[in-house]
């Protein structure tokens, strides 16, 4: 999930919020640079107190990962490897590290002063270099158990049949059932090998540090100019997916999609349908949701529902009238009210180290110019009902994807 579809996750303050500037943040670049081994990087230097050494610095390196079938779930291992090797240098001197997954590769992540910048370097050379065959074994279990609770749950396995209607060419994230059964060293070795090269990294800094000295520092970056040959075991045979998990009740999801990218007035649609869908579920008997997922770089909004077999024959009509009912009561001021909130988190967001590097980033990896984040902004400060019965009904010239798993 992107940064904006996580705000609608995120816990929102009660009252108006107030309308701010949508050009008071900055989503292009002070400098840009690529250096000669092909190694792109972004360096945003304005807003930040030019106090040193204690002026924070955020440094997010993104290297672009695909698995292939037999490969799914290394890159969750070389994650867990690679962040648990960072934790050991940063916990000393309390630096913030992380590395994450994302649809499109794998971020490694460091936060501290920027007087500390030697040793967030340090932290992330332990995070790039090669996985360690030492503790596979113990990672692998653990990820598989990952997905074979998944496998367990109605909900998890109607997600990942809804994603393979919606034409997912990625296998899931978390990886699947036969890959990891079979996965060896050797594989994660493999996804490492391929993409995590200098000619692939992409850097967003955000801090005051001199142009020089950031350079430099990334140049002390232990990483191979070209990837190391790696031999494989052959492909094993691709094993056939459990079948439908124990339910005693009926669940159903329906898809639409949401034709322009990143489009702010899927959020603000998801916050109305959110607030419809509980109000009209039934506690012991029908749950409704909705939600907004990205795949394959493309938003989807999602309807879903459960039910108990006695109100079975209801759900679809439910999640049906979902749509028509917000668009049939859209208040003005509501709209209103829902665009502003998640303006005001996506501004109060930019204006952190950690938050502009996460929205800057998110835009790099799906091929989008900077300037798409200030328009998001900016229409997000005009959008009225008007705009989002639009929106609704453009999604209503389309039958929905749909999937449902039976008691």
């Amino acid at each position: 999930m992107s940064a904006f579809a996580f705000l609608l996750l995120s816990a929102l303050s009660i009252g108006e919020p107030p309308a701010l500037p949508a050009d008071s943040v900055r989503f292009q670049p002070d400098q840009t640079f690529v250096l000669g081994e092909g190694t792109r990087v972004a360096l945003f230097q304005s807003g930040w107190a030019p106090v040193q050494p204690v002026a924070p610095i955020t440094l997010r390196i993104f290297f672009p990962l695909g698995e292939s079938p037999d490969e799914a779930g290394a890159a969750q291992i070389l994650r867990m490897q690679a962040e648990r090797r960072m934790r050991v240098i940063a916990d000393r001197v309390g630096l913030q590290v992380r590395v994450e997954r994302t649809s499109a590769g794998l971020v490694y992540w460091a936060s501290g002063p920027t007087g500390e910048l030697d040793t967030l370097i340090w932290a992330l050379n332990e995070g790039l270099r090669a996985p360690d065959p030492e503790g596979f074994a113990a990672l692998r279990r653990s990820q598989l158990a990952v997905v074979l609770r998944g496998e367990e749950t109605p909900e998890g396995v109607l997600a990942s049949r809804l994603r393979t209607r919606l034409g997912s060419s990625q296998p899931p994230l978390r990886g699947t059932r036969a890959a990891l059964e079979t996965m060896d060293p050797s594989r994660v070795t493999a996804v490492w090998a391929r993409s995590h090269a200098r000619d692939r990294m992409q850097v967003v800094a955000v801090g005051t540090v001199a142009p020089a000295t950031l350079l430099g520092a990334l140049t002390d970056l232990k990483l191979p100019d070209t990837p190391p040959m790696v031999q494989l075991p052959p492909p094993r045979p691709t094993q056939a997916p459990r079948g439908a998990p124990e339910t005693i009740r009926h669940w159903m999801a329906e898809a639409w999609a949401v034709e322009r990218p990143r489009d702010p007035r899927a959020l603000v649609a998801i916050a109305l349908l959110g607030e419809a869908a509980r109000a009209r579920s039934e506690t012991g008997t029908v749950d409704l949701g909705a939600e907004l997922w990205e795949v394959d770089g493309r938003w989807f909004l999602i309807l879903s529902g459960a039910a108990y077999p006695a109100q079975a024959r209801t759900l679809r009509p439910l999640l049906d009238s979902l749509i028509p009912g917000v668009m049939g009561s859209l208040d003005h001021s509501r709209v209103v009210f829902e665009a502003q909130r998640i303006y005001r988190d996506l501004h109060h967001q930019a204006a952190t180290p950690q938050g502009l590097a996460r929205l800057v980033g998110e835009a790099q990896e799906a091929d989008l110019p900077p300037e798409i984040l200030s328009s998001f902004l900016q229409e997000l400060q005009i959008l009225e009902s008007a705009d989002m019965r639009r929106f609704f009904e453009g999604l209503l010239e389309s039958l929905p994807f749909r999937e449902e798993i039976r008691p």
